[in-house]
């Protein structure tokens, strides 16, 4: 290629005369970039005067290169931008601390965090508001209701931010130091710091009939801390592994075959006198605390029956009233030994029972109401006999076939009369209190959820009163009994009774809903039915704590999550407490009180609620745990309580054994339930955690002898109570040298 350029160029550009050519050296720059900026050529070779030793006219000239100049060279995209190119979006040239162009246009010029910087600064704000957030929640937690705590811990557990590590460095600047989000407390997490909860199961439930019989004990239950104690005990004395289950300390009677009397006459009833007993017993002890069949509508056909020969009901009602004798045979059997007069014994009237309805084509008839009153009856008596597996089984039948009727529902259709709905309402709120006693009892969860439910609880008047029509307004409008406070009673006799329709009244409640409530609320005295609704709050807080503390996932919770449980828990009982009338407190029993067996009954159920909700930590795990002060505080508290707690349901008993009392505590069918859970506490802390001479052990040893008295006193009408007996006798003649105790096994 050839390049033809003006004599007059060159001179001008060159500064010389002659435009020499050259050939182009390897090291130039090729013409096809960009110009060169030429100016004064210092290390320029000099040229020579003697025209015969310069270059041809066409060679080409070398340009040598020019030195670096002061000014800035063009760039490409710098990699920060200053913020007010940004914000214009035009080129910034990235010097620093001006721009060229900031330093032309006279601007100020200032450089913003660079992106990992700012999204540096924004996580730790945000980390610092989430755990400032999660700190008021922690705060506010005891404050609220049930509910909005479950909600809150449900938050906090799932979206919990792990602050153990996490370093922030919010300046590049060496000088100043990088700043730490404080730590959060090294509290426990994981299984190891599980109180009651476990994710699994050490038996195999299949692998013997004595197993299959018992099926699975959990947490709550008073036999799976009895069956741990005792392994720890026995471990302590012996080098090899405890190899015994727990059916070997399982004192209940579902490993014994249930008798039916397959020749039984279904035809044949007792006596007149001998019904009219037995009847009047199951009404009287029985039905106030399970309210499972409407009193006065089931007496009146009792009374058809027995009075007219030509009367024919079917066999589910015949069940039923089978089941009642049998249920009150056997109430009479354990506190009256000496009868006036004599009737059959229970199994006779359970085999009747049984062949009426419970036959194989059972699993394939479905449900109804009668139906749904004999599974809760034969659950309840299966609890009566010892037989708590088959009545676990057996109550959760009972409750599917509720469901399946829709007692779990509120009924709004006018074809069925308003007592009826009150009778079915109560049938439900009795296979609640069952079912709880036996979730209690076998550790096992329950089989219904309270999203699921829309009964109304009772109303708190006994049925021989829903004539009064003040009643039957709060029976049949269901806008008043919505607006009505069956829970949050005053401590005030005058005006717990008064306020317990109205207290809860909505403020913008019409007029004439709270004069009719006021109407139900001035002829409120206490009753059984009243009773009935404290106890139905209870059995609710029993459900919390088990599914709280014991469900297999919170095995997983964090310490600070259980502790808020414990304590949420704790205060539901003492408020509970706090709001029980007059009439019904129990703080001091004595003999001749007024509605003495509903302020027992309401006692038993308190203290063992008490029980499940602590009972968890009385195990040793306060050596674990000593560098978290705040864990051992709350453990060694609630254990405390717990011993207190069952000191207090002992001495609900008689100091002296007598089986004809047993006639004045109900619920007599869960007393020895009772009995065992206290008496299992106090071993615990016996072996485990007192001090030998102290007067506290002293106390627990006296408690103990209490306890074991009654078993043997009981022994004698209840095999139950005789293998309890031995089981206890057995741990305290093995272990009791240990601390100086001396236990006769023999009887």
């Amino acid at each position: 290629m050839s390049y033809n350029y003006s004599h007059s160029f060159i001179e001008d550009l060159l500064g010389f005369s002659e435009y020499e050519s050259a050939p182009l050296d390897a090291e130039w720059a090729p013409l096809g970039y960009g110009p060169l900026s030429l100016g004064t050529f210092t290390n320029a070779a000099p040229i020579p005067d003697d025209p015969s030793t310069s270059r041809s006219l066409n060679a080409k000239v070398p340009i040598p290169r020019a030195s670096t100049p002061g000014i800035a060279k063009a760039h490409g995209r710098v990699s920060r931008a200053c913020e007010a190119c940004r914000e214009q979006k035009a080129k910034c040239s990235g010097h620093q601390p001006t721009c060229n162009r900031c330093a032309q246009s006279g601007a100020k010029c200032s450089y913003g965090d660079r992106k990992r910087e700012k999204i540096v600064k924004q996580l730790t704000d945000l980390t610092i508001r989430a755990q400032t957030y999660e700190d008021l929640l922690r705060t506010l937690h005891p404050q609220l209701d049930t509910a909005a705590a479950e909600l809150v811990e449900q938050a906090l557990t799932t979206v919990r931010l792990d602050l153990n590590h996490i370093k922030v460095v919010v300046s590049t600047n060496n000088n100043q130091a990088p700043i730490k989000i404080p730590k959060a407390p090294q509290l426990p997490y994981g299984s190891v710091f599980s109180l009651g909860a476990f994710d699994c199961t050490q038996e195999d439930l299949n692998q013997d009939s004595r197993l299959q019989s018992m099926g699975f004990i959990g947490e709550p239950s008073e036999m799976a801390c009895l069956y741990r104690l005792k392994r720890q005990l026995d471990q302590s004395v012996s080098s090899s592994p405890c190899n015994q289950s727990i059916s070997h300390i399982n004192y209940f009677l579902d490993d014994a075959d249930v008798v039916v009397d397959e020749e039984v006459d279904l035809s044949k009833w007792p006596s007149q006198a001998a019904a009219d007993l037995l009847v009047h017993h199951y009404f009287d002890i029985i039905h106030p605390n399970f309210p499972a069949i409407g009193k006065l509508a089931f007496i009146g056909q009792y009374r058809k029956f027995y009075s007219s020969p030509n009367v024919r009901p079917g066999s589910r009602w015949r069940a039923v009233l089978n089941l009642i004798f049998a249920i009150a045979a056997r109430h009479l059997l354990l506190t009256s030994g000496n009868r006036s007069i004599e009737f059959e014994d229970h199994l006779v009237f359970f085999s009747r029972a049984w062949h009426l309805n419970m036959d194989k084509e059972m699993a394939l008839v479905h449900p109804d109401l009668q139906q749904v009153q004999i599974e809760g009856l034969m659950s309840f008596y299966m609890l009566s006999v010892g037989h708590i597996n088959r009545s676990w089984r057996m109550i959760g039948v009972a409750i599917r076939s509720a469901i399946t009727m829709g007692i779990n529902l509120r009924n709004i259709t006018e074809s069925v009369p308003p007592l009826f709905k009150e009778t079915r309402y109560r049938l439900w709120w009795a296979l609640i209190i069952l079912e709880m006693v036996l979730c209690e009892m076998t550790g096992r969860p329950t089989c219904t959820g309270v999203n699921f439910c829309t009964t109304p609880l009772p109303v708190p008047y006994p049925e021989e009163d829903f004539g009064d029509e003040r009643i039957m307004k709060l029976i049949t409008d269901q806008t008043i009994r919505s607006t009505t406070a069956i829970s949050g009673l005053p401590n005030s006799s005058s005006t717990s009774l008064d306020s317990i329709i109205t207290a809860s009244a909505q403020p913008e409640a019409n007029n004439g809903i709270k004069v009719e409530a006021e109407g139900a609320a001035e002829i409120l005295i206490p009753n059984s039915s009243l009773c009935l609704l404290y106890a139905v709050e209870l059995s609710l807080l029993m459900r919390d704590a088990v599914t709280t503390l014991y469900a297999p996932t919170a095995a997983q919770k964090s310490w600070h999550g259980i502790e808020i449980a414990l304590c949420t828990l704790n205060d539901d009982a003492d408020r509970w407490l706090s709001r029980l009338p007059v009439e019904l407190q129990f703080k001091n029993l004595r003999s001749g009180q007024p509605f003495l067996r509903q302020r027992i009954s309401l006692a038993f159920q308190f203290y063992s609620t008490k029980l499940v909700i602590s009972q968890s930590c009385l195990r040793p795990i306060a050596d674990r745990l000593s560098e978290v002060k705040p864990v051992v505080t709350l453990c060694e508290n609630m254990a405390t309580m717990c011993v207190k707690m069952a000191g207090l349901m002992l001495d609900i008993l008689p100091d002296k054994p007598d089986m004809a009392h047993l006639e004045d505590l109900p619920p007599w069918w869960i007393v020895f339930h009772y009995l065992m859970q206290s008496t299992v506490v106090l071993l615990v802390e016996l072996f485990t955690r007192a001090q030998t001479g102290t007067p506290e052990a002293v106390g627990i040893l006296k408690n103990i002898g209490k306890a074991t008295g009654w078993l043997e006193m009981m022994s004698s009408r209840d095999r139950c109570s005789k293998r309890a007996w031995v089981v206890c006798m057995d741990l305290l003649s093995a272990h009791g040298a240990k601390l100086e105790l001396e236990a006769d096994s023999e009887k």
